[in-house]
């Protein structure tokens, strides 16, 4: 076997999927240039190489090789290459790799580890010391001037006993941190008259620092947390709210594996100045019979408002808070006739200060089945929290997820800390005390979920 990967899938704070989503095998030619050199990253059809010598992943390179090959970035301007190497053995003493700080070779060579061989290569090369991780203008890779940020490696061998050479993974990185800048917070008004509680507003979308430091990612913004909307750097985007407030989170993402770069919140207060119709009967007559004072009449006074009737209310269920755990999955349902609005939980947490994150199924009805499934959730919003012990809730706001009647979504509270979350038994609750019409039922998960750092 020539050599092993191992890829170790991570579920962390994001949940974030594999950034590796789109791939390209890159085999070092025999001899002379690599075909299609150079290979350049290019999101999100290409979002990294595997690089392997002229054996390719599986057979042991070839003798008498003299070969060469570029890596370049999508934009030099914004980033540049990086070539991590997880496994390399060249025949020591005879053959040898090279590396360059350039789009071409010869130039900017790097000062490798290892002398000349016996077969005649000059020194400063690789042999049986792997590379490690090489990034372009950067610490052992600072030679020269490489305003390409592209890197450029050369291979020799010599006429015998060929070794299995090497694996390297090919990506790319950014050369400064990208701080989106949002615009002022926005207050606007349904409208006199307006059929439906939301407003829209045309704005800008956020200024990115250092400018054109976006290259290669997506702009996205979420209405409280909701489905991603994308838009063009630079541009404007038309938002719909509905009234009272609400967060624009702004996202810049790698579209290799939707790793979040920056991000940025604005507040949206819309305001809801249509008010409600009430309407009454018109004016009646009621005649007595002989010997009447009074007779009973039944009359209806409706009422209507462009948002609807909203209702608060809260689920009580009781815990025993001697179960730990570092979050909780749940399915919240919707069993009444309108759309309601999860704005806040109470779970039960251990005494201190926790930071909290709230996610909600996009893509599924349940948490069920979706435990190791990063891409089912949506994370809703975050919130340092203070408990002042288990006994009572802690109240867990700042969000708004909403469902619709029959819809259900599997609901997953945890702390990126310790395990202060406690949970009772599975079971179905209901409102307490029951309304005339039950709005929701929620089912709780007994074992700790797995989708916990």
């Amino acid at each position: 076997m020539k050599k092993i990967n191992i890829l170790l899938p991570v579920l962390g704070l994001m949940f974030v999927c594999a950034r590796m989503s789109a791939q390209t095998n890159v085999n070092m030619a025999a001899n002379g240039a690599s075909a299609s050199s150079p290979f350049t990253i290019a999101p999100p059809t290409a979002c990294f190489f595997n690089f392997y010598d002229n054996g390719g992943p599986a057979g042991n390179y070839n003798n008498n090789s003299d070969a060469y090959v570029t890596f370049a970035p999508s934009s030099p301007a914004t980033h540049r290459i990086r070539v991590n190497f997880s496994s390399f053995k060249l025949e020591a003493g005879w053959d040898a790799l090279y590396i360059f700080n350039s789009s071409t070779v010869g130039t900017n060579q790097l000062t490798g580890p290892q002398g000349p061989t016996n077969s005649g290569f000059a020194g400063g090369n690789w042999q049986t010391i792997s590379p490690g991780t090489i990034t372009a203008n950067m610490g052992t890779a600072a030679v020269g001037s490489n305003p390409d940020e592209a890197l450029t490696f050369q291979f020799k061998s010599d006429g015998s006993n060929p070794a299995p050479g090497w694996t390297a993974t090919v990506t790319q990185v950014p050369k400064a941190a990208c701080t989106l800048i949002t615009p002022d917070d926005l207050t606007v008004k349904t409208g006199i008259s307006s059929t439906t509680p939301y407003a829209s507003v045309h704005t800008q979308v956020p200024s990115l620092f250092p400018g054109g430091c976006e290259s290669s990612y997506k702009l996205q913004y979420r209405i409280n947390g909701g489905q991603p909307v994308l838009v063009t750097p630079g541009s404007s985007a038309s938002i719909s709210a509905p009234k009272g407030s609400n967060v624009i989170s702004w996202e810049l993402v790698d579209p290799c594996g939707s790793a979040l770069i920056a991000s940025a919140a604005q507040a949206m207060v819309v305001i809801d100045d249509t008010p409600p119709v009430i309407t009454c009967p018109g004016d009646i007559t009621i005649n007595l019979d002989p010997g009447q004072c009074s007779k009973q009449y039944s009359y209806n006074v409706t009422c209507t408002d462009n948002a609807g009737l909203t209702i608060p209310g809260e689920v009580a269920h009781p815990i025993d808070y001697d179960n730990g755990s570092a979050g909780i999955m749940f399915d919240v349902k919707n069993i009444g006739f309108t759309t309601i609005t999860l704005t806040e939980f109470g779970p039960s947490i251990d005494a201190g200060n926790w930071p909290i994150q709230v996610y909600y199924t996009t893509s599924s009805a349940t948490w069920q089945g979706n435990e190791n499934n990063p891409g089912a959730w949506t994370m809703a919003g975050s919130i340092d929290v203070q408990s002042a012990g288990p006994g009572a809730g802690t109240p867990v706001p700042g969000y708004g997820i909403t469902i619709a009647p029959g819809e259900s979504k599997g609901i997953y509270l945890t702390s990126t800390i310790g395990a202060p979350i406690n949970y009772t038994g599975t079971g179905v609750f209901r409102p307490t005390p029951a309304p005339a019409k039950p709005i929701l039922s929620a089912i709780l998960s007994r074992a700790a979920p797995t989708m916990v750092t």
